[in-house]
């Protein structure tokens, strides 16, 4: 099956931004409610931005009941160094983009036109790259090393 580098880097973009407060996001899903959320502070995570919300709330319109989406979000925030519970989520949102264009094109509005990521994993290396983003909207940039991997010299920079 063929996927876009469109859609796998807006997927890859959507995960990034959100995993920090994934916990925040989860909790304020299930209807907890965010009053009580504040309430209890640290035991859900960090309080997620404004624009991660607003990107996290557009794709919950999407969601369905037992949506497996947010299931796999859940894996994640129960063990954030598993990378193959990342890459699931990655797939299930990539599957969502593709089945629904529309909610991509806003998706682009929300984050900006320009996702970059650097990662290594499994004792990997990655040194010496530079990603340069250009152009109108926002640009979202990862560098990332798991799995005993390094990442040495590298550059993102937006203009």
């Amino acid at each position: 099956m063929f996927v876009s580098n469109e859609v796998k880097d807006m997927a890859i973009a959507v995960v990034n931004m959100a995993q920090p407060y994934l916990p925040w996001l989860l909790a304020t899903a299930n209807s907890i409610g965010e009053k009580v959320v504040e309430k209890i502070g640290d035991a859900v995570g960090e309080k997620a931005p404004e624009a991660v919300e607003k990107v996290w709330n557009k794709l919950k319109s999407y969601f369905s009941d037992g949506n497996k989406i947010e299931q796999a979000a859940r894996n994640v925030v129960q063990d954030p160094e598993e990378e193959l519970y990342k890459q699931i989520l990655i797939n299930k949102l990539i599957e969502l983009l593709e089945a629904n264009n529309e909610l991509l094109k806003e998706l682009k509005q929300m984050i900006g036109n320009s996702t970059q990521s650097i990662e290594a994993s499994d004792n990997s290396e990655a040194s010496g790259n530079e990603q340069r983003a250009k152009g109108k909207g926002n640009a979202h940039q990862t560098i990332k090393a798991t799995g005993g991997s390094k990442v040495n010299n590298n550059k993102q920079i937006i203009d």
